[in-house]
C-alpha cells in the first residue's frame, strides 16, 4: 500500500472510531478499528502515535488482543526499540490461541527481525523457523477449509511469508557462516520479486550476493530490512 493509501486508511479508521459504537460487541469492534489505525500510523512512520493507539485497542479488548500486541511490537521494532519489541512479541505469542497460525507467523517474523537487528542471529533463525512452521500450517488450514469456513473462521489472511522475510533470513544465515542456506533463502526472495533498496554488502557468490551487487549503489545500511 502506498503512503497515500495509509493516510486514507487512517482517515477511514478514525471515522469508524468516531461512530462510537455501543451495545454488545462494541468494544471489540472499536478495538479492531483502533488496531487498524495503529497499523496505518506505523506504516506512515508515526510510531509514537501508533503506540498510543495500539494501547487503546489493547485496553478495549484485553482478553483478545494478540493482534494488537503484534502491531505494537512491529511499531516498536520499526522505531528501533528492539528490546521492548521482543518483550511485546513474547507477550503476543503467549496470548495467541494454538490455532492462530497466521498471527503467530507474523509475530515470529517480527521477533526474528528484532533479534537479527541486535546481532542475535541464532535466536533470530529460531524465530524465523517458527514463523515458517506457523505460516505453512496457516496456509494448509486455509486451503483445506470449506468456502463457508474460510468466510466465517478466517478473519485474517493465512500470512504467506514474503520476499522480505526470506531476505532477512538470508542475512541471519550469512552472519553465522551458513552461506549455502543463505544463498538459497536469498534466491527465494529474488524469485518472489524482492529487491531491497538497502542491502548488506556480503562476500561470496550466488543469488544472495547478486542482489547485493545489483542494489549496491543504493545501499545505505547493513542488516535485515525492518
Amino acid at each position: 500500500m502506498q503512503m497515500g493509501r495509509y493516510e486514507e486508511a487512517d482517515r477511514i479508521y478514525q471515522k469508524i472510531i468516531d461512530l462510537n459504537f455501543t451495545g454488545e460487541g462494541a468494544d471489540r469492534s472499536l478495538a479492531e478499528a483502533w488496531r487498524g489505525r495503529g497499523d496505518a500510523l506505523a506504516r506512515l512512520g508515526k510510531y509514537n502515535e501508533s503506540l498510543q493507539v495500539f494501547d487503546i485497542a489493547i485496553e478495549l479488548n484485553a482478553e483478545n488482543a494478540p493482534y494488537a500486541w503484534t502491531g505494537k511490537s512491529d511499531a516498536l521494532k520499526d522505531a528501533g526499540r528492539y528490546d521492548e519489541a521482543i518483550r511485546a512479541y513474547d507477550l503476543a505469542l503467549e496470548l495467541y490461541p494454538e490455532y492462530a497460525d497466521a498471527g503467530i507467523a507474523r509475530a515470529q517474523k517480527g521477533r526474528g527481525d528484532a533479534l537479527s537487528r541486535q546481532g542475535k542471529s541464532d535466536e533470530a533463525l529460531a524465530a524465523y523457523e517458527a514463523a515458517v512452521k506457523a505460516s505453512d500450517e496457516a496456509i494448509s488450514a486455509f486451503n483445506n477449509a470449506t468456502p463457508l469456513d474460510r468466510a466465517v473462521s478466517f478473519t485474517f489472511d493465512p500470512y504467506p511469508l514474503d520476499g522480505e522475510f526470506w531476505h532477512n533470513r538470508a542475512f541471519a544465515l550469512h552472519s553465522i557462516g551458513r552461506e549455502a542456506e543463505a544463498e538459497e533463502s536469498s534466491a527465494k526472495a529474488a524469485e518472489m520479486g524482492y529487491r531491497p533498496k538497502m542491502v548488506t554488502a556480503v562476500a561470496g557468490s550466488g543469488p544472495f550476493v547478486a542482489i547485493a551487487i545489483e542494489n549496491g549503489p543504493e545501499a545505505e545500511e547493513t542488516g535485515p530490512r525492518r
